[in-house]
């Protein structure tokens, strides 16, 4: 079973997304965690599954080489791209029950084999004082040749699988020590990448809901890129200047790139806002207080500003190597490296 609970162990933390590999390694002392090496290796884009394969496995050889890491350990964040994850809620039965009340309730929304894939589950509300009779329940269901390949692409690098967890998990462990996250409040990390995103929502420690949004940075770019009739590296770098928040003396261009960047993060907002009400049907009222986002958008000038106005909740930046010591320096990309870290502070 996925695990919720935590200690103080911390270890090496593996994210192989779509366009880059990046890795951290942890050490905890008497004090705060200590990051002894961060490394981001781009990852370029291949349409063919088997080169794009290689091209994993070569970044990932190269991360290894350049930290010196071979033949240790690591907990993978899993892609949430091999992932199908559904929220539901199933009656209180004794834990001996509790696998087989999922597997027929999941069945009811998605078709897979027990054969082939694999079934995994995390329960929100276990230990609640709440009168509700009903358990919240994260299920994943994922091929296991999938997870195969996954595990054959991170031992070929020459390192070691220690665990396999999925990234809502690994937020959870981050927002837990990080700290800006308000731990008695419903707290939302809202995780934007290139190719995948996701809103994660947690509470005193505990991973409370977790979605995939239909929004990513390639949206974004893919927006900017249609509407200005530009390539996407064109739309890219014009993001980087981007602020949403109206700047004194601004030119007709900087407004015009801000109105349109608007228009389009409008429906992550959206995204967002039925994400929450969703949350609070199946919690009985349970509300996010605090937004935190993390990965690429985190970058954007002007974000919590933007979902501020647009969601009504306080919104910040999660600086996700904010309170550990940082050996050498906090790395370039430093707002990527969420999922990472969590993921080595995940518990063997």
């Amino acid at each position: 079973m996925l695990k919720s609970l935590r200690r103080s162990d911390a270890g090496i933390g593996l994210e192989i997304g779509n366009g880059a590999v990046r890795i951290v390694n942890l050490r905890t002392g008497t004090g705060k965690p200590e990051v002894l090496q961060a490394t981001l290796e781009p990852i370029l884009d291949q349409e063919n599954e088997d080169q794009n394969f290689k091209q994993k496995l070569t970044a990932l050889r190269e991360v290894v080489k350049r930290t010196g890491l071979r033949k240790k350990a690591v907990a993978v964040a899993l892609n949430p791209s091999i992932l199908t994850t559904r929220d539901i809620q199933i009656p209180r039965v004794p834990d001996e029950e509790l696998l087989s009340v999922i597997e027929w309730e999941i069945r009811q929304l998605i078709e897979f084999s027990r054969e082939s894939h694999n079934l995994d589950f995390i329960i929100h509300n276990r230990g609640d004082r709440s009168p509700s009779n009903k358990y919240q329940a994260m299920v994943v269901v994922s091929k296991k040749c999938d997870l195969e390949n996954m595990v054959k692409l991170v031992e070929g690098s020459g390192l070691r699988v220690r665990r396999l967890g999925v990234p809502a998990d690994a937020l959870c462990s981050l927002a837990e020590i990080h700290p800006d996250v308000q731990q008695d409040m419903g707290s939302a990390i809202v995780n934007i990448g290139h190719h995948d995103s996701s809103v994660t929502i947690v509470q005193s420690g505990k991973l409370r809901f977790a979605r995939q949004l239909d929004f990513s940075l390639d949206t974004l770019l893919g927006g900017i890129s249609e509407q200005m009739t530009i390539s996407t590296d064109q739309a890219a770098d014009l993001s980087r200047e981007i602020s949403l928040c109206e700047l004194d003396g601004e030119t007709l261009e900087t407004k015009q790139m801000r109105t349109l960047a608007g228009s389009i993060l409008e429906s992550l907002a959206a995204e967002l806002n039925k994400s929450f009400n969703f949350y609070a049907s199946v919690s009985r009222g349970g509300t996010v207080s605090r937004v935190y986002v993390t990965g690429g958008l985190a970058d954007m000038s002007g974000i919590e500003s933007f979902l501020l106005e647009h969601l009504g909740v306080i919104t910040a930046v999660l600086h996700p190597f904010k309170g550990l010591h940082v050996r050498g320096g906090i790395p370039g990309n430093a707002n990527q490296f969420s999922v990472a870290i969590g993921m080595g502070l995940m518990p063997w």
